[in-house]
């Protein structure tokens, strides 16, 4: 049976569409058949994986575009009104494809860091070519530790959207603990003690944020003057407030301030003279008939 030339084209280009696709099929199953179990580092396992899918995408779409209209003569008219209409039909898809270039050309972040997006906070554990995946800390969940849920952020927010980068440049965060105590307490004696229980391990941490201060000054003009804790003293509505403010790594501020909070209240129970404070509610009576108030009413 002979075919027509017509006929004869589109058969070639059915030939070379399937082969295509065959080819990209076979490399793919042969990555994750093969190649990926072999691989024991999961961050190089990821980057293969990855890297491999977003090449076999671009050969793809190239030997298509090449199969179906690489013939034709009208070949820039045709991209050029078809440009025209994505742009408009695709104007988000394409805004996001333009947020994964600036992502992976500029590294505002990557895999691993902890960033707060828009209105979103999270553990980033994916960036595709259209949405970045985090792993979603706070909301309901206190003191920035992980809900379990996956958050899908468009890449477009990386231009839209002012991102924070917890994990970038500096590495640590200042964090703060206000305490307390009553008037009547030894306040001076109370904030010694929480400069003695703050400044454990301060050492270490000062010395490795100077380290990675100084490693991130070539894009960064990150400067600190003074990164030891320090402990601040201000009145309150019920007593001294005694604020420590001290360094700790964006994954630690729970437990950091959980181990400062208990090592306080044990230097505090040795010492008589440094109460903690509460809401307390205290009635008088004036008068020249004046007659003895109720004890406080103590209100927690």
């Amino acid at each position: 049976m002979t075919l027509v030339p017509e006929q004869q084209i589109w058969a070639e280009k059915a030939v070379f569409t399937a082969a295509f696709v065959l080819v990209a099929l076979l490399v793919r199953l042969a990555l994750s058949r093969i190649v990926l179990p072999r691989i024991s580092n999961p961050e190089r396992r990821y980057a293969i994986a990855k890297t491999t899918r977003y090449v076999l995408l671009a050969f793809l779409s190239a030997g298509l575009l090449w199969t179906w209209i690489g013939d034709r003569t009208g070949l820039a008219t045709y991209l050029g009104i078809a440009s025209a209409g994505l742009a408009i039909a695709l104007q988000q898809p394409l805004m996001n494809l333009v947020g994964w270039l600036y992502i992976v050309g500029r590294h505002p972040y990557q895999n691993g860091d902890r960033i707060e997006i828009g209105p979103h906070k999270g553990d980033v554990v994916d960036i595709g070519m259209m949405h970045t995946t985090l792993i979603e800390v706070g909301n309901w969940v206190q003191a920035d530790q992980s809900t379990g849920r996956l958050l899908h952020v468009p890449n477009a927010w990386a231009i839209t959207q002012a991102t924070a980068n917890a994990t970038e440049g500096f590495g640590f965060v200042w964090e703060e603990l206000p305490i307390t105590v009553t008037f009547e307490s030894d306040w001076r004696e109370a904030k010694r003690r929480i400069e003695e229980a703050v400044a454990v391990d301060a050492d270490a941490i000062r010395a490795q944020a100077e380290r990675q201060m100084h490693a991130s000054s070539d894009e960064y003009v990150i400067f600190y003057r003074n990164l030891t804790p320090i402990v601040w003293t201000s009145l309150g509505p019920n007593g001294v407030t005694l604020t420590a403010r001290f360094l700790c790594e964006p994954r630690r501020r729970r437990s950091t301030k959980a181990d400062l909070t208990e090592r306080v209240l044990d230097a505090f129970k040795q010492q008589p003279v440094v109460e903690l404070a509460y809401p307390t509610t205290r009635f008088f009576e004036r008068g020249e008939h004046a007659v003895q108030a109720d004890p406080p009413l103590d209100r927690e």
